[in-house]
């Protein structure tokens, strides 16, 4: 058998700026024992010989050779750049809540010139240690400061932190320099009188030069300036400047651009959830970059609440159409906000046609009465899930948090959480949302401390929120993220196993699992592409083995193709079907089933199908028209022309409203009229229309032409109909063309006659004009006479 050793290499990261190299994981390190492994981190690195005679994949790999594993570009990093807003009353609690990446012991080093403070801890990810900070670290008014907090460590770590006082505390989710940018948009809410909008940028490189376009007016450096103007200013590392607004104006919008990467802070002092209800409550958030943002989410109400949750979807770019659950779409430009008050039962998908940011509000106390109060929460976009977890509850200043965790995950994989090293139990209630393939859960947290949250599969990922409630205080945050550069930008470069970057430019990060040699693997993800962003194996409760595909064979360590008829091996879900791919067989679902888990059994559950039909008028600039060939659905010519239109179809509609829920196209005919294609949509489970499948053709089509192999096409001829509609697509003699013909037809036939009337006629009356002896009547029937014979 022939095995791929594994070999760990650096990476150039898209972080958004050509030429930053990867940092590093960790160094060598030897073998571990079972007990102290950590499988996300530390995948073991082993050489193996080579065989040529059966296919086989490694899996996983012992280091012992030194090398230095990859950083992904996520929340976890070796350097951090911090800082705290001013809270409500000022003297409030600064904490970090840090922990390690793995188990590896991390030496972690937090340094703040401003209050001459440096502490040293070391830490690992079996918990999570609370260092607290000086008071005087916290920006106040409208200052320049030297209050930048740095964290910096040996190997990668998690931060969080928290900005605590009684009946005003928030906290954040730490991002790391690396994955700083130069391009934000501030994220903030309504303030009121005495407790304004704010946000802060701190330094990370000495002489960096910073533009802040103002989306109201503001106090920058203790100078006023209206709304619309542009702040110059140059920070050092460390350096800090606070702006507020003037009055209670929102600064939600306010665009920060710089010359070398800065960390943003945003937020509000203390601010009313919606404006007019109480009480008020510190709200803050570290805002990603620009770059990271993403066009995919889904919404999940906060777990005991009754009044509702207010949401905001602010634009990064003009004409930014966006799509919500159960509203109209809207129209934004750069930096507009769209938003949402919806109930506590809500749960929604949110798409746009260009990057937003996605933030939840938790509203105050008095809206249900409920203890609580103002949080604000960023929303990783789906594109930006990541696949484990590491977090702390926070205490309340003067009590216990009621403490929550929601997770979003794709339907067919809710089964697969591990929470604490255990299955979540059947009872696990999971809510599916509309106009997503996803689901989620609201889980009490009963126990303080340190948690962990994972898959028991390497390529699944999923996002976690939490959030803590006590009378008159909350706190909430997302318990991480990927921070790929998922722009339009975006770079395609070598896959390296697990690296977190979308390395074929799909929007999807480490989606495909390693399964075998080049002509007997399985394309996961179903773009026609092998191997192309691979994710690690993980941890699977407790042992550490890959998780195989449908249809593939394994071990603990390696999966492998099955190499006969599925007749050793039979399909034994029912509508799997044993399929044929190059050398190998697999067991698939059948057309029009799609592969789910439902509990813990492996299912092919039927999709939902819609018809439709388009006109092609060229591929790739060359020009279509219809072939004789084409009209043999086993000729090469179909087999070639339908895979194209395939695959130009699959990229439009995985990359529109559709999302998860999109389950592939077949192509089913193709007939004349340029190039008229026939096809079937599938989509999952759960509420759509035709209207539904066609909205999201459109909303993501620009122009004319789709699809990597440029498919262009006449808009007008999209038709798509719900498939249980008899007879959706017009027949052959209610085609355009063929109705056409018939009227051209008919009109010539009918232009002839009164021609030939007409010539008759008048041929008929010269005659009697030079002598023709008969009478009228006699006329008349010689006229009919001469019609018939001529």
């Amino acid at each position: 058998m022939r095995r791929n050793s594994g070999k760990i290499r650096q990476k150039k990261r898209s972080s958004g700026r050509v030429g930053d190299v990867v940092g590093v994981r960790r160094e060598g390190m030897g073998l571990v024992s079972v007990a102290d492994f950590r499988w996300e981190d530390d995948m073991p690195t082993l050489g193996l010989a080579v065989s040529s005679l059966t296919t086989l994949l490694a899996a996983w790999f012992v280091t012992t050779d030194g090398g230095e594993a990859l950083t992904t570009p996520d929340n976890r990093g070796t350097k951090f750049m911090l800082g705290f807003l001013q809270n409500y009353g000022g003297g409030s609690q600064l904490e970090l809540y840090i922990t390690g990446a793995s188990a590896d012991r991390a030496s972690v080093t937090i340094t703040a010139p401003y209050a001459n403070y440096t502490h040293h801890l070391t830490v690992t990810d079996s918990a999570v240690q609370v260092v607290t900070l000086p008071q005087s670290l916290s920006l106040s008014g409208s200052e320049k400061a030297r209050k930048g907090v740095r964290v910096t460590a040996d190997k990668e770590i998690i931060v969080y932190g928290v900005n605590k006082k009684e009946h005003t505390t928030d906290g954040f989710l730490g991002l790391p320099v690396d994955i700083m940018g130069t391009e934000y948009i501030v994220a903030s809410y309504v303030g009121i009188s005495d407790s304004p909008s704010a946000f802060g940028v701190f330094g990370i490189e000495n002489d960096t030069a910073l533009d802040i376009t103002l989306r109201g007016p503001a106090q920058c450096e203790g100078v006023a300036y209206p709304d619309g103007s542009v702040v110059r200013l140059v920070l050092n590392e460390f350096d800090a400047v606070q702006c507020r607004a003037t009055d209670t104006s929102d600064l939600t919008g306010t665009r920060i651009t710089s010359d070398k990467p800065v960390s943003l802070m945003s937020g509000v002092k203390c601010a009313n959830v919606p404006y007019g209800v109480g009480a008020c409550d510190h709200i803050v958030e570290q805002i990603p970059p620009v770059n990271t943002w993403g066009r995919h989410f889904v919404t999940v109400p906060l777990a005991g609440r009754h009044g509702g949750d207010i949401f905001r979807i602010v634009s990064a770019s003009d004409g930014t159409i966006v799509h919500a659950t159960g509203h109209f779409p809207r129209l934004l430009d750069s930096g507009d906000v769209w938003e949402l008050d919806v109930s506590s039962n809500t749960y929604q998908s949110i798409t746009s046609s260009q990057p937003v940011m996605v933030l939840q509000y938790c509203k105050g106390q008095g809206a249900d009465e409920v203890d609580s109060d103002p949080f604000m929460m960023y929303i990783p976009p789906t594109e930006q899930f990541a696949a484990d977890y590491t977090f702390a509850t926070v205490d309340a200043s003067r009590s216990v948090f009621t403490n929550y965790v929601n997770i979003v995950i794709r339907t067919n994989e809710s089964a697969g959480i591990i929470y604490d090293g255990s299955p979540l139990p059947p009872s696990t209630a999971w809510t599916e949302i509309p106009g997503a393939d996803f689901s989620a859960t609201q889980l009490n947290i009963t126990t303080t401390g340190t948690h962990k949250i994972k898959h028991n599969s390497a390529s699944v990922t999923f996002a976690t929120f939490y959030y803590g409630f006590s009378s008159h205080e909350s706190v909430g945050f997302p318990l991480g993220l990927r921070l790929e550069n998922v722009s339009d930008q975006c770079q395609i470069t070598e896959t390296v196993w697990g690296d977190g970057v979308d390395n074929d430019c799909d929007k999807r990060v480490d989606e495909e699992l390693l399964d075998g040699r080049q002509d007997k693997m399985t394309d996961d993800d179903g773009d026609g592409l092998i191997d192309e962003d691979v994710t690690d194996c993980i941890n699977t409760n407790g042992s550490y083995k890959c998780t195989c595909q449908l249809g593939v064979n394994g071990d603990v360590k390696f999966c492998w193709t099955i190499d006969d008829d599925c007749r050793s091996t039979p399909c034994t879900v029912e509508h799997q079907e044993c399929v044929k791919n190059g050398e190998t067989f697999t067991c698939e679902c059948a057309v029009g089933y799609y592969y789910a888990i439902i509990g813990t059994k492996d299912h092919c559950r039927e999709s939902m199908r819609f018809v439709a039909e388009l006109t092609v008028v060229k591929i790739g600039g060359a020009e279509q028209n219809f072939r004789a060939e084409l009209g043999d659905t086993e000729s090469e010519d179909f087999k070639g022309t339908a895979s194209t239109v395939k695959n130009a179809l699959d990229e439009h509609f995985e990359a529109s409203s559709l999302g998860g829920r999109y389950k592939g196209v077949n192509i089913t005919s193709f007939r004349a009229g340029s190039l008229v294609v026939r096809f079937d949509i599938y989509l999952s489970q759960g509420p759509a229309s035709a209207s539904t499948v066609t909205e999201a053709f459109f909303g993501n089509l620009r122009g004319d032409t789709f699809g990597s192999s440029q498919v262009t096409i006449v808009p007008s001829s999209v038709k798509i109909y719900d498939a249980a509609n008899e007879d959706p697509l017009p027949p052959w003699h209610n085609e355009p063309l063929y109705v056409t013909l018939v009227s051209v037809g008919c009109a010539t036939a009918l232009t002839a006659f009164i021609v030939t009337l007409i010539c008759c006629y008048g041929n008929k009356h010269s005659k009697h004009k030079v002598g023709d002896e008969r009478d009228e009547s006699n006329f008349n029937v010689a006229f009919v006479d001469d019609t018939v014979i001529n």
